[in-house]
């Protein structure tokens, strides 16, 4: 690193601050971005590690040649907390003679997120040219191991975070997205919806099997009208058994809107299979259907929050160029869902940055002679961004010939767990053309 002497202070202090060109970094060394020499721009840095929490924020300031210049500052996270901490480091910049700070965060829910909103915009700092970096806990953590056991407290974190800072390898600097942000935040309350939804459907699965045990036999969804209507309007079983045939014929063609081509054989099998299923206690019957039903109606309510928020999105993508929605198969929510995810498609070089920032790589298993079977997926990116990606793939595999023959291929190569990982090699595929399609901003046309 080049440095000069500072004789003031007598010591050295750098004269470069460099954005990383580390495997974090998106746009690192690329062509469209700027190259490694050309981001280091001549500038004294002063650190500020941040330790974050939901009431109070610990800062360390740490000067460019690592000496701590304010070990323990502790603000509110507040606005007026975060306006005491802007003007301590602009108090600090001016008495050191730096000219560029770098503030550091851990990732911590959304307690860093006013925090770091409010120092690139605020009027304070602003001709410093202020840089935040949001950086991974578990990269910090990993940083931590190599000093010397300290345990854990907020002072001593903030002043790694701060070194950290320093000796670079650090991510993108974060930005204020104003363009792609309320649609991230839409996107990503589907993917805790969805969630949501799946564990409660596990959870309704379990439960239903304590009164009807065979019932996995019966309709090949079990969430359909009919099977809904069927496990809350029957007490028992022996409710079921005991119905005379033409009702419970009756019950089917009206609840499956008569989409059943032979609802009588229906009726029959139903009757058969609860006859072999087991009998619950008496006195647990009242308490399994109270948490069925309460379950099916948390089921109707995600179902529907996921509706209104894809209506949503929908409306909100008319408004922006979407040129993967011209890819069949993909549909507006899952592109909402990546392009929100990516943003600007300049900030990677390739696709392959791309796919790495979605944790499409696979870890090598490799050493000397020996070659591992199994290469693990690296799910160290985005993931909600790889969400996106897979639930795409899943769906193109099924409208598109291409990427149906693709799945088909690897599917059939895979020794185990074929679906999964057919799969997750569609959605790397899909990466290739989500970057072509965004970089040159066209509509997708198949060869």
């Amino acid at each position: 690193m080049l440095v000069s002497l500072d004789g003031s202070r007598s010591r050295l202090v750098s004269r470069f601050h460099v954005s990383s060109d580390s495997e974090y970094e998106p746009g690192a060394g690329n062509g469209k971005g700027k190259s490694t020499y050309e981001r280091c721009t001549m500038t004294i840095p002063l650190y500020v590690g941040v330790d974050i929490g939901k009431a109070k924020n610990v800062a360390c300031f740490m000067g460019p040649d690592g000496a701590v210049l304010l070990q323990k500052a502790t603000f509110d996270n507040t606005a007026s907390g975060a306006q005491r901490l802007v003007t301590k480091a602009k108090e600090l910049l001016v008495n050191e003679n730096c000219d560029h700070p770098v503030f550091g965060v851990e990732a911590t829910s959304f307690y860093h997120f006013h925090l770091m909103n409010f120092i690139l915009q605020t009027d304070e700092l602003k001709s410093y040219r202020p840089m935040v970096y949001q950086l991974n806990a578990r990269n910090v953590k990993n940083f931590k191991k190599s000093y010397a056991p300290r345990g854990k407290n907020d002072v001593y974190d903030a002043f790694v975070i701060a070194d950290n800072l320093r000796f670079g390898r650090l991510p993108k600097p974060y930005e204020v997205d104003e363009m792609y942000l309320p649609l991230q935040r839409l996107t990503r309350y589907r993917f805790h919806l969805v969630g949501s939804l799946i564990r409660e459907k596990s959870y309704f699965l379990t439960m239903l099997f304590l009164k009807f045990s065979n019932y996995g036999d019966v309709f090949s969804d079990v969430f359909g009208a009919t099977s809904r209507s069927l496990i809350t309007d029957f007490y028992s079983p022996e409710e079921i058994i005991n119905t005379p045939l033409e009702d419970l014929v009756q019950f089917l063609v009206d609840k499956g809107n008569n989409h059943f081509a032979e609802p009588e054989e229906l009726a029959k099998e139903l009757k058969r299979i609860f006859r072999e299923s087991y009998r619950l206690q008496p006195k647990l019957t009242d308490s399994v259907n109270l948490i069925l039903e309460t379950s099916m109606n948390n089921i109707r309510f995600f179902e529907q929050s996921i509706r209104k928020i894809e209506n949503v999105i929908n409306r909100d993508m008319t408004k922006l160029a979407n040129p993967l929605e011209s890819v069949r198969g993909i549909g507006p929510v899952y592109s909402a869902g990546i392009i929100a995810e990516v943003g600007d498609i300049t900030k990677f070089d390739s696709q392959a940055k791309l796919a790495k920032y979605a944790g499409l790589t696979w870890n090598s298993n490799q050493s000397g002679n020996f070659v591992g079977e199994d290469e693990p997926l690296n799910r160290a990116g985005n993931r909600y961004l790889r969400y996106y990606l897979i639930e795409a793939a899943d769906s193109m595999r099924r409208h598109n010939a291409e990427y149906q023959a693709y799945y088909q291929k690897k599917y059939q190569e895979a020794a185990k767990h074929a679906h999964k990982r057919a799969l997750v090699l569609t959605a790397r595929k899909l990466v290739r053309l989500v970057f072509a399609l965004l970089d040159k901003n066209q509509l997708y046309r198949p060869g």
